[in-house]
C-alpha cells in the first residue's frame, strides 16, 4: 500500500457551490490532500511551507493563491506553531467554489475566455504578488458575508480581478500537471510522507493513525537516498542542488 493524498471533503452549505471558511487556529491541521473544488486561500496569519503539486516554498501573511480542481496541496506551519504554549495562531480567509456553477454555454462565452483561461492556469496553482495581491486581499476581506446573488457576481468580479493580473507566479511545473501518472503519483506521495516524517514536519501520532496496521509499516521502506533521487527524477525535474536547497536540507 502506498499513500496518497487525502480526499477533503469539503464544508459546503447545503445547496450552495460558493464558500467562504475562516479558519482560526493554532495550526493548520489539514495534512496533504485535494478536492475537486476549486481554492483561494488568503494566509491572514501565519508562516510555513506551502506544497502545492511538486513546489515547496514558504509562505507568509498576506500571501493569497489559487488552487486548481483535484491539485494536491498543504500549508504547513512551522514547528513553533505547534508548541501549545506559543500563543501563535494561523488564520486564514478560504473560499471554495464548484466550476458547476458556470453553465457550460455561460463559460464558453467570449466575456468569460479570461475566467476560464484562470481556471485553466490555477490546475498548476497560482500565487498572487506585488498591487495585484493587495487588491485580491482587500475584495476578498470585502466579500466574505456575500448573501445571494451578490455572492456570484463578486465571485466573478474577483476571478476577473485574479484573471487579468500579470503580477502571479506559477507553483507546481507542467510536468507534475501533465505528465504524472498514477503510479508516479503513488511514488511521490511514499517519498513525501517519508520526509515530513523523518523530517518532523508532520507528528507521526496524529498523522499515521489515519492509515492501520500494516498500511503504516509499509508506507515508508524506501532508503532516504533513494527517497531524494526518486523525488529529483520522478517529480522535480529539478537538480539536487536545487532540490536541497529548496528544502533546507544537505545533499548526500
Amino acid at each position: 500500500m502506498t499513500m496518497k493524498p487525502l480526499y477533503q471533503d469539503l464544508p459546503f452549505p447545503i445547496d450552495s457551490h460558493i464558500h467562504y471558511y475562516i479558519e482560526d487556529l493554532p495550526h493548520f491541521i489539514v495534512p496533504w490532500h485535494y478536492h475537486p473544488a476549486i481554492e483561494i486561500m488568503y494566509i491572514t496569519r501565519g508562516i510555513g511551507t506551502r506544497f502545492v503539486g511538486d513546489c515547496i516554498e514558504q509562505y507568509e501573511e498576506g500571501d493569497v493563491c489559487m488552487i486548481g480542481p483535484n491539485l494536491p496541496h498543504e500549508w504547513r506551519n512551522d514547528d513553533a506553531y505547534f508548541d501549545k504554549e506559543s500563543g501563535l495562531r494561523a488564520t486564514c480567509i478560504c473560499l471554495f467554489f464548484k466550476r458547476e456553477i458556470f453553465d457550460p454555454n455561460f463559460i464558453r462565452l467570449p466575456e468569460m475566455n479570461n475566467i476560464r483561461d484562470l481556471i485553466e492556469r490555477s490546475r498548476r496553482g497560482l500565487k498572487f504578488t506585488g498591487n495585484s495581491k493587495l487588491e485580491i486581499t482587500r475584495f476578498i476581506r470585502s466579500s466574505v458575508n456575500d448573501v445571494g446573488v451578490r455572492k456570484v457576481t463578486n465571485l466573478l468580479t474577483l476571478l476577473e480581478l485574479m484573471a487579468t493580473s500579470t503580477e502571479y507566479e506559477l507553483l507546481a511545473s507542467v510536468g507534475f500537471t501533465n505528465s504524472v501518472n498514477s503510479e508516479d503519483f503513488e511514488r511521490f506521495n511514499k517519498v513525501y510522507k517519508f520526509l515530513v516524517k523523518d523530517f518532523g514536519w508532520i507528528d507521526p501520532d496524529s498523522f499515521l493513525p489515519l492509515f492501520q496496521g500494516e498500511d503504516q509499516e509499509n508506507l515508508c521502506r524506501i532508503s532516504e537516498r533513494n527517497a531524494y533521487r526518486l523525488f529529483e527524477k520522478t517529480i522535480t525535474g529539478k537538480q539536487n542542488e536545487d532540490f536541497y536547497y529548496q528544502w533546507g536540507s544537505r545533499i548526500p
